[in-house]
Order: C-alpha cells, then structure tokens, then sequence
C-alpha cells in the first residue's frame, strides 16, 4: 500500500540545523529514495498545519473537556471551516485559538489532539506515494538521530 507519510519533530517549534536538514534528505533519498514518488524536506519560517490533504480525519480531541469531535455528522461544518483557517498561512499557530463547539471553552489549536492524523511543525520531511509499510518507526528512529529530536510519524491518506 502506497502512503504519503510527513515525520515531524515531536517538539513542534524544533527546526534542525542545515547540517542536519541536508543529511536528512540525504538519508532518505539513499534509503527509500527507489520506494516513493517523492521525497521532500525543508524548513518553514511559521509553524504550519500538516494534515491529511483531501481525507479529513475521523476525530479531533477536546484537551479542555476530553470530548471527541467527530467530523463527520454533528460538527463536520465547523471541522471543514475550523480547516480551512488552520491552512491559512498568515495565522500563528503558537498563539491562535477557537472556541470548541463542545465545551466552548478556548483552546490553543496546538493542544488539540489530531490522533497521529495530522500536527504541527516548521520543519518536515514528506514522503509521497510511499511504498514502506511497516518502516516507518525505524526511519523516525535515524531521523530523530540526523535531527537531534525525537520525531513523530503522520500518516496521511493512501493513494
């Protein structure tokens, strides 16, 4: 099965250095380079929202009261604009907030829980049309290595 996969450093404002950055596309290009469509590492200036592309997810979780949105159904207009915002690349996302339609309570969009479906980062390495099932610890494991922090794997929709 065929993935795009995005690691992430676990710390979401962690942003390797050069060194590091150049040495991770290197690894992956020698590593599973002939087992993807294409392999793309970088840095962005703002922390950026690192989603599922054209699938949505099943559930975002309320860290303020524990509920799980489902965006299907019930709150599926305020998932759709409520993603929309978080694409929008003027927003800072270590400060923006929305009020949860469940609690109504303020909550930092960071804090939301995607369940490993999505996040947040400034630096990213992505792995479109990934055929590497099953590899995917062990090529977060080096990169946490490269990067000097550990890292987290977002699996996004199968193509």
């Amino acid at each position: 099965m065929q993935l795009n996969i995005v690691f992430t450093p676990k710390d979401i404002n962690f942003v390797p250095t050069e060194h590091a950055v150049e040495e991770v596309s290197r690894y992956l290009e020698d590593t599973v380079g002939d087992s993807v469509e294409f392999v793309d590492v970088g840095v962005a200036s703002r922390l950026f929202f690192v989603d599922e592309g054209d699938t949505w997810l099943p559930s975002i979780g309320c860290p303020s009261c524990g509920t799980k949105l489902q965006t299907r159904g019930e709150h599926a207009d305020w998932v759709q604009t409520f993603r929309e915002e978080l694409c929008n690349r003027e927003l800072d996302l270590n400060t923006y907030s929305v009020a949860m339609p469940c609690c109504g309570k303020e909550t930092l969009v960071k804090s939301l829980d995607f369940g490993g479906k999505a996040g947040f980062a400034r630096f990213s390495a992505t792995l479109e049309g990934a055929d590497i099932e099953g590899q995917e610890e062990e090529i977060a494991e080096e990169l946490s290595r490269i990067i000097g922090s550990p890292i987290a794997v977002v699996e996004l929709m199968s193509t």
